[in-house]
């Protein structure tokens, strides 16, 4: 069950492209909707503890500027790469559905491309290199 979220957007500014990024942490599930209780989660419903929503803002702060300084080293961009690999669930050999703006497609993940983006193995044997998209496991009944 999906217990956060993230969505990254590009934007262009007078100095330069930015990315910009918002997170969203479910902290408790008291006030799911009722279309998306069935597949959320938050903190409190897998947790024995829950932070407060300063400790875990300050907790994120700590990961997203240590992997910042880790993006900006010289070895910067593969150093990301093999650290998602290590704790990413969907590296590889995942059966997911890909929403994008304008198809739905299901596939195996493969990895990612240089640029982070994921690759996902068709049934046809093709790979589609996702950039952007809703990237959901699929759990067969």
């Amino acid at each position: 069950r999906k217990i956060c979220g993230i969505l990254a957007e590009t934007a262009e500014t007078p100095k330069g492209l930015a990315v910009v990024v918002g997170i969203g942490i479910n902290i408790r599930s008291t006030n799911f909707p009722p279309e998306i209780a069935e597949t959320a989660t938050s903190i409190e419903a897998e947790s024995t503890t829950v932070p407060s929503v300063n400790e875990l803002a300050e907790r994120v702060s700590r990961y997203l500027i240590r992997f910042y300084d880790v993006l900006n080293s010289t070895d910067g961009p593969a150093a990301i790469r093999r650290e998602w690999q290590q704790r990413s669930t969907y590296f590889s050999g995942k059966e997911v559905t890909v929403t994008l703006d304008n198809e739905t497609f299901e596939g195996i993940t493969d990895g990612l491309e240089d640029n982070g983006a994921l690759r996902v193995a068709l049934p046809d044997g093709s790979v589609r290199v996702v950039q952007a998209g809703d990237v959901r496991r699929v759990r067969r009944a």
